[in-house]
């Protein structure tokens, strides 16, 4: 067995199973929850968009945000109007 693997036991078959420690780490990492928000005024949060290039920039009642390394970044003041792309809405932010 490799170093980037574990064992584990699967239940009732008496046997060890190799799972590979990058699929733990992934499953491990999807359990984690990062909720860092960056409040910005329009203006900077505009050019926030053009500095990131988000791939999508979503609307949530009158919010628009986008995600960029780890962080929600989030403003009040914009209209859907202000992006190249159309803005998708989101049911809860």
């Amino acid at each position: 067995m490799s170093q980037l693997e574990s064992r584990c036991a699967t239940p009732g078959s008496g046997e060890d199973m190799a799972i590979p420690a990058t699929t733990a780490a992934i499953a491990g990492a999807a359990n984690v929850s990062n909720s860092c928000r960056v409040k910005s005024q329009r203006e900077q949060f505009l050019e926030l968009v053009e500095m990131a290039k988000p791939g999508i920039v979503y609307r949530s009642g009158r919010s628009h945000l986008f995600s960029h390394d780890g962080f929600v970044i989030y403003a009040f003041e914009c209209k859907n109007a202000d992006f190249k792309s159309k803005a998708l809405h989101a049911i809860e932010f």
